[in-house]
């Protein structure tokens, strides 16, 4: 009777450290992700204070972030005059370039024109950048192969300017 009241209580204190150390992982894991995101959170931040005082966006509808030649944070959104523009930022030297939406195709429409091509079995992303001083869309895609692919489009007209296969 004593022996298994004994070994009760060691399964008791065994289960409640196993659940402690549970929790630590939990706790330790939701840190690790919270640390993990804070750059973006803070380039984020910092991206929307820029287009606010480059462009006076007064409402973000959508944040980007580019990273094929260069990094270009993106911020979208309408000014006072409820004018939709993408405020295009670059990472290293703060540089930024304002476009007006209604000036280049939509994000919808540079989706489309690489699903067109056939190529995309996926679309995963699709950003306003900069490429070589020009403003463009950058499209990232799986092919049929399941392979990374990235498509860069002129802002302006949708035509192809590059494309990089079987990443």
């Amino acid at each position: 009777m004593q022996r298994e009241l004994l070994r009760h209580q060691q399964r008791r204190k065994f289960r409640r450290i196993i659940y402690a150390i549970v929790a630590l992982l939990i706790i330790i894991f939701c840190i690790l992700i919270f640390r993990a995101q804070r750059p973006m959170s803070r380039a984020k931040g910092q991206s929307i204070d820029i287009a606010k005082k480059a462009a006076g966006i007064q409402n973000v509808n959508k944040f980007y972030m580019s990273a094929l030649n260069r990094t270009y944070y993106t911020v979208q959104g309408t000014n006072n005059r409820n004018a939709s523009l993408y405020v295009i930022i670059n990472k290293d030297d703060g540089k930024t370039t304002v476009l007006k939406a209604n000036q280049g195709i939509s994000e919808t429409d540079a989706i489309n024109k690489v699903k067109q091509d056939g190529q995309a079995k996926k679309v995963l992303n699709a950003a306003p950048s900069i490429f070589n001083n020009k403003p463009v869309w950058i499209v990232s895609y799986l092919n049929h192969s399941n392979k990374l692919c990235y498509e860069t489009l002129n802002y302006a007209n949708g035509r192809s300017i590059q494309l990089i296969s079987n990443v």
